[in-house]
């Protein structure tokens, strides 16, 4: 049960802290069409450095990560 339960928390933590590699991949293509200076380009930066800060720290990407509950039989 304790290696069920490390997994469990290990798998959490990886996808609170990590984008999959096609969402990342979409978030910097937007980033590069945007317009030099927009609200826009602004935001996706800001979203593209707290995805590579998470990822680094493993911290999780969104303050709101809600609060997972599972019942295990």
């Amino acid at each position: 049960m304790k290696k069920l339960v490390a997994e469990i928390a290990d798998f959490i933590g990886r996808t609170s802290s990590t984008l999959p590699s096609d969402a990342l991949a979409a978030l910097k293509s937007a980033h590069r069409r945007e317009a030099k200076g927009s609200s826009a380009k602004m935001i996706l930066s800001t979203i593209l450095e707290n995805a590579k800060v998470a990822a680094k720290a493993g911290t999780p990407l969104c303050q709101d990560t809600g609060t997972l509950t599972f019942f295990v039989d």
